[in-house]
Order: structure tokens, then sequence, then C-alpha cells
């Protein structure tokens, strides 16, 4: 089970993680997620589905989440994985950018996510964006 953190512990986190993706050319995620509801519930089965390597923290009325190895197709895939196990899919709407290819600063990339999940909540409820819409 992934435990929550802080935004301030989150924040050093990213950053670390990107130094470490500069320096050994790996690649991490960082998934937005929003949901019309609070249910704690939600955010307890986001934790219990995630991985131990990855960070969780709610920031701005996001749950953010950090999975550092992690490509942009895998990161979809985890998502998909946590959709089919959940009640909740109506009310979720998810945003992915990744490193280097969204961006090679944690702010960038950031950046990337809130642009791509202020797309995604102009559309239909439980939609994902990973790239840009047409």
């Amino acid at each position: 089970m992934s435990a929550a953190y802080s935004a301030l512990e989150f924040h050093s986190m990213a950053e670390q993680e990107v130094r470490s993706s500069e320096r050994y050319r790996r690649f991490f995620s960082f998934v937005l997620m929003t949901s019309e509801s609070e249910s704690m519930a939600l955010k307890e089965a986001l934790c219990d589905s995630l991985r131990d390597s990855d960070f969780i923290t709610e920031f701005r009325g996001c749950i953010n989440i950090l999975m550092s190895e992690t490509d942009k197709e895998d990161a979809l895939l985890a998502i998909k994985r946590f959709e089919t196990k959940q009640s909740f899919l109506d009310e979720l709407r998810f945003s992915i950018a990744s490193f280097p290819e969204d961006g090679t600063t944690y702010q960038d990339i950031s950046r990337k996510a809130s642009e791509r999940l202020n797309d995604v909540n102009s559309t239909v409820q439980g939609a994902i964006v990973s790239d840009e819409q047409a």
C-alpha cells in the first residue's frame, strides 16, 4: 500500500525523481485525478492499488500521483486496472504527463498534467487524457 504524503514532501520527492531520472536515463509519470466527491473510500482504494514505490498527495482539489520508472503507457494501464476494480468510475477524471516526453522539470511536467486535466474536466466523466487532444 502506498502512503499519502504532504504537498511539500511530494514536491521534494518529485524533484528528486527528476534528478534521478535524468542521471540514470529513466522515466516517470505524473498523474492527476479529480473526483466529484470527497470520498475517503476512493482515496483509500487508490492508495491500496498503487505500488509501494508510488507517491500520492492531495493538493488543490486534485489527487497527485508520482509513478517512478513508469512511462505514459504503463501509467495508463495502471489507471485502467484501478478503474476495473472500482465503482467510482463515473466520477473520476485523469490526466498523465511523463518525463522526459512532456518536460524535463517537475514544473513543466506538473503544468502539462494540469493543462490536460483542464481539457479532461470539460469532457465526459471517466475520461483519461495522456496526449494532446485534437
